[in-house]
């Protein structure tokens, strides 16, 4: 239905009664939940420009958060359909083609022109796997026919989230009784655009939980197996004045040489897979050489730690029983 309708109507008077809300704006699509939406094009001298084009309500960048860079935001008489357009734009379009605030644009996809009455920051309603595509927002666009499915709700801050949820949802059941409604974060939405690499994450730190289990397992298997060989060596070296440490770096030095040439053998192979996964994402992070290093450190400790739990009291016996038992 329309958002000039009675029950939107109503829907805005009643929450912007309640004084947590601050403000509430609508949108056609709910944003942060899919790859892409309506591309068009326009041309200015000469020139053809493509972009991203959202309808929306005239408050929409104010209750989103997004500043105005330069000319103006939306006047309430904007939505109002004319023979032109009223279009509001993301910093990247002015970056990329030079056009002021304040312009008229042909926006030949409908015949029309548009006035470009200001530029807002940059925004991405999409995930980092998607180029950065500069944004359009209209408030009397031709095609919408004024129906904004998608409530956009701002809450004071400071203002108690329970309550002021509670009182949302009792007003939508009031204003849209027999149509479905439901309530979600903005961080939920945009959240699930990454619900594929949350699900990797969540596999790949179980199977390395796995097989770190594993190699601790087989870790003291063999530090078992060389202690109950070595303990005659053990015992002549107590008896020539070797301390419990001696003992212990004797047993941890080749493990720990081990545990480091397995670390630079693996590093190259990690570095190569992460920067293939990597490569699904238009922006990317930097991967550091420290979180190699920091990997290898951590697996040495661990290593470490592990032979000594073990081999201590093996390191702590008297000799003579260990000499008497060969």
């Amino acid at each position: 239905m329309p958002y000039h309708s009675s029950p939107y109507r109503k829907f805005d008077s009643q929450l912007k009664s309640f004084a947590e809300i601050d403000d509430i704006a609508y949108a056609k699509w709910e944003l942060g939940a899919t790859e892409g939406y309506t591309q068009y094009t326009f041309r200015y001298k000469g020139n053809n420009y493509g972009h991203q084009y959202i309808d929306i309500t005239t408050n929409f960048c104010r209750v989103m958060g997004m500043h105005i860079l330069s000319g103006s935001d939306f006047l309430p008489s904007d939505s109002i359909y004319t023979s032109q357009l009223n279009f509001i734009a993301t910093q990247d379009l002015q970056e990329e083609s030079g056009i002021p605030a304040g312009e008229t644009l042909d926006f030949f996809p409908w015949g029309m022109s548009a006035t470009l009455k200001g530029y807002v920051n940059n925004v991405q309603f999409t995930s980092l796997k998607t180029g950065s595509f500069p944004y359009i927002f209209c408030p009397n666009g031709i095609y919408s026919n004024n129906v904004l499915p998608f409530a956009y709700i701002r809450v004071k801050a400071g203002s108690n989230m329970d309550r002021a949820l509670k009182h949302i949802r009792q007003t939508m059941s009031e204003c849209f009784t027999g149509y479905p409604t439901e309530v979600k974060f903005y961080d939920q939405i945009y959240g699930q655009l990454y619900q594929k690499e949350t699900n990797q994450q969540k596999i790949i730190t179980w199977f390395s939980l796995l097989a770190i289990l594993i190699s601790l397992v087989g870790v003291f298997g063999l530090i078992i197996f060389e202690a109950a060989h070595r303990r005659k060596e053990i015992g002549v070296r107590k008896v020539y004045g070797a301390s419990t440490g001696q003992i212990l770096w004797m047993f941890g030095r080749s493990y720990l040489t081990l545990s480091i040439v397995c670390s630079l053998l693996a590093s190259p192979i990690a570095w190569y897979a992460v920067s293939e996964w990597l490569k699904q994402f238009n922006e990317k992070i930097p991967i550091s050489p420290w979180v190699f290093l920091i990997t290898c450190v951590i697996i040495s400790l661990i290593t470490l730690i592990t032979i000594t739990i073990q081999n201590y009291r093996t390191a702590r016996n008297n000799p003579v029983n260990s000499l008497k038992s060969e």
